[in-house]
């Protein structure tokens, strides 16, 4: 495996919102203006048919520059510590 697919989905809604907004900028829903992202690994990682990646990914504001994003991406191949990763990417 090289990179990472990436993708939100946004459900605001609430006991007291009368027109909740709900879409994905994923693959599978109507297109948006805010696509989809592929986060490139620095290193590939063998993955079988029916492995799983386990782990964490956390968006947070760049502190420079307040329309980027930091994402830290962590993850292991089925919990495997010697699979274990870390990478941070900046966007734009």
């Amino acid at each position: 495996m090289l990179r990472l697919p990436a993708y939100f989905d946004v459900d605001f809604a609430g006991p007291n919102v009368r027109n909740p907004t709900v879409f994905t900028t994923g693959p599978h829903g109507t297109p948006t203006h805010w696509k989809q992202t592929l986060l490139y690994l620095q290193e590939p990682l063998d993955v079988p048919a029916d492995g799983v990646l386990q782990g964490t990914l956390q968006v947070s504001r760049n502190s420079d520059n307040p329309r980027a994003v930091d994402i830290r991406v962590e993850f292991s191949l089925g919990g495997a510590a010697d699979t274990r990763r870390s990478q941070l990417y900046h966007l734009l």
